[in-house]
């Protein structure tokens, strides 16, 4: 089976074997050098036919119809595509195997393929896709020419039953212009199923060596492609490679993979030296004594740094920066020595707590969500007073959803514009109001006129609704005046997704 993370590329043998089990084998066994590519996982795909279910009896001798006559032409027996499945198998290769009637899937079965290809004109064949996930075997689908209601429906039907399940976005034109690959349709396949793998089954011109590339960077991770060999007797169509034109197609292909590749948690050390080469280093701006918490009275920012300095890009008003040692005039601010405070930390940690809450509750938010953090006695003593709060629209009239933790108070205020009513969605809160105390829990709803001194109190934790008329950002008056007073009781903090 292959690994999860790597992509899978599937030469497709179809008929190109034209009825000759030597010639089928050496198109496997040439083929069979690309398995020294450790980057992709390989697989051989066939086709089974029973022809004489397949096909109507009336067209069985001297039809024709093309598809038939080179069914026909090209068939080979049971026995046979399981030797040439046996030595694919040996040599290293994944095996798959699409049928198209009822009998070759039972076939498959029997013959213990690792996966099963349906087809794109199969996709919708009911009775067929019954057959198929009566027997767990992972699937592998193709979709051209499908609208997205059948889409939808089939994907639907396969997922529910199939124990793994892959789309492949294709186009049915033998060959495929490149104007009409549709390689925006991948896009549209992730989106549409994202917990599914989504990969790429082209028909282009054998020379076009940029689409798979292009479908790589827009996430498919499953690749076929149709491959043969020619000779005297045998010459390949024209959407079918050859193996010069394979080892292009999969340059191509892993080059795409090295551009593409990124690493969330690496840091390129040689990367990082470049740029910090170019920001400015923090320097002092007069003397400075030893315990000194550094502020831009003191310092100023200059270029260039020196190794081990305090950069401009170190310097925010979420982070303290308390000096261990003298500097004079000019000198450069050494991190050694400095003790750092890092307030941004906790109130990263507050916003998806605060998140976490909201999903855990099925409260749902924007996908960027600007959480205000009010901390109104400083950050320290969050924990006792302080609420999250998100803004979801503010015009003549405002909603807000408000989250309190556990034994978290939201200190006495009062709003000279806004009249406020809060709805609760989960939770419970102990709201005072003018010396009354109401207890709301989900369902609950008060409504607070303007002048009206209030605070809120949660033992639980809580989440409100709050709906009012415009909210201004001075419009908060607090009982306690050294909490309008501090101009740093509220930081802010984006999330997206």
């Amino acid at each position: 089976m292959v690994k999860i993370n790597r992509p899978l590329v599937i030469f497709e043998l179809a008929n190109n074997h034209f009825g000759s089990l030597e010639h089928g084998r050496k198109i496997i066994q040439e083929y069979s050098v690309f398995l020294e590519i450790k980057d992709f996982d390989f697989a051989i795909k066939f086709q089974y036919r029973d022809l004489k279910t397949l096909v109507h009896e009336t067209h069985m001798t001297n039809s024709d119809n093309h598809y038939v006559k080179r069914f026909q032409e090209t068939q080979l027996d049971a026995d046979m595509f399981l030797e040439l499945k046996n030595f694919a198998q040996s040599l290293g290769f994944v095996t798959i195997c699409t049928p198209f009637d009822e009998p070759s899937v039972r076939k498959i079965i029997e013959h213990n393929f690792d996966y099963l290809k349906i087809a794109s004109a199969c996709l919708t064949d009911w009775p067929l896709l019954e057959e198929i996930t009566k027997h767990k075997i992972p699937i592998i689908a193709s979709t051209a020419g499908s609208s997205i209601l059948d889409l939808r429906r089939s994907v639907t039907f396969l997922a529910k039953r199939a124990v793994d399940l892959t789309l492949m976005h294709c186009v049915a034109k033998y060959p495929t212009l490149d104007s009409d690959l549709q390689l925006d349709r991948i896009d549209f396949l992730k989106k549409s199923f994202s917990d599914l793998r989504i990969g790429y089954s082209s028909h282009e011109n054998p020379n076009n060596f940029t689409a798979v590339g292009i479908a790589y960077a827009k996430g498919a991770r499953v690749f076929e492609k149709h491959i043969g060999l020619e000779s005297d007797n045998f010459k390949n169509n024209a959407y079918s490679c050859t193996p010069h034109q394979i080892s292009s197609w999969l340059d191509s292909l892993l080059n795409a993979v090295r551009m593409c590749n990124f690493d969330l948690e690496k840091i390129d050390q040689n990367e990082q030296s470049s740029l910090n080469s170019l920001r400015r280093g923090v320097f002092a701006r007069s003397d400075i004594n030893s315990g000194e918490v550094l502020s831009l009275d003191y310092v100023k920012f200059a270029i260039p740094p020196r190794d081990g300095q305090l950069l401009a890009n170190d310097w925010s008003k979420q982070l303290q920066w308390t000096l261990g040692y003298e500097l004079k005039l000019g000198d450069p601010i050494m991190k050694q020595g400095l003790k750092k405070i890092d307030s941004q930390q906790k109130v990263e940690s507050i916003a998806f707590n605060a998140k976490n809450i909201c999903e855990f509750a099925s409260v749902k938010l924007t996908k960027r969500t600007d959480f205000e953090i009010s901390h109104h006695y400083g950050l320290d003593r969050f924990e006792e007073f302080g609420m999250v709060m998100t803004t979801i629209i503010n015009r003549d009239y405002c909603k807000k959803i408000l989250v309190l933790f556990p034994g978290q108070t939201n200190p006495e205020h009062y709003h000279k514009i806004k009249e406020e009513t809060f709805f609760c969605l989960y939770g419970s809160a102990e709201i005072t109001v003018e010396g009354k105390l109401t207890v709301l829990k989900p369902g609950n709803i008060l409504t607070i006129p303007v002048l009206q001194k209030h605070k809120i109190m949660s033992t639980d934790g809580v989440i409100l609704e709050e709906l009012s008329t415009t909210s201004e950002p001075s419009d908060s008056y607090y009982t306690d005046v050294s909490i309008t007073n501090n101009l740093n009781r509220k930081s802010s903090l984006t999330l997206w997704g």
